[in-house]
């Protein structure tokens, strides 16, 4: 019956891969690979909130602001924080590459975080694992 229940969970269970530089991230599983740029439009909504108008998409309207994720530090509006950012866009190359909106939390695997210190100040691990998270992955793993 264990055996039963492991060969099931196994088949449910989501594993992604994401190959990390500062440039792009690439997302990847047994299914497919999607190469997105690190960066993203905000579109004002009102004065003090804003919405994800394109991830690695470029955008020609004035009134949207580009975010290098991690780039040149880019200038975010006020209470807009760079954390909800990269949890947008990890849920966006999620759902990308597993084809659909996300039913099954799944296992992501980060690859090559290190190259993020300098920008992250030495806590890629835990700026990549808590964006993961709360973009829905269910654990969270480091292989450098």
């Amino acid at each position: 019956m264990r055996d039963i229940l492991s060969s099931i969970g196994n088949k449910l269970n989501r594993k992604i891969t994401v190959d990390v530089s500062p440039e792009e991230f690439v997302f990847s599983n047994r299914h497919g690979t999607v190469a997105l740029d690190t960066y993203l439009y905000l579109k004002p909504n009102t004065r003090e909130d804003y919405s994800v108008l394109a991830i690695s998409e470029h955008v020609d309207e004035p009134s949207c602001v580009k975010v290098d994720l991690f780039g040149p530090k880019s200038m975010l509006p006020d209470k807009v924080l760079r954390s909800r950012c990269l949890e947008a866009f990890l849920r966006f190359g999620f759902a990308k590459l597993l084809n659909q909106k996300m039913m099954l939390r799944p296992t992501v695997t980060f690859r090559g975080a290190n190259s993020l210190t300098d920008v992250t100040g030495g806590q890629q691990r835990k700026v990549l694992s808590d964006a993961a998270k709360n973009a829905g992955a269910y654990t969270v793993e480091f292989l450098d």
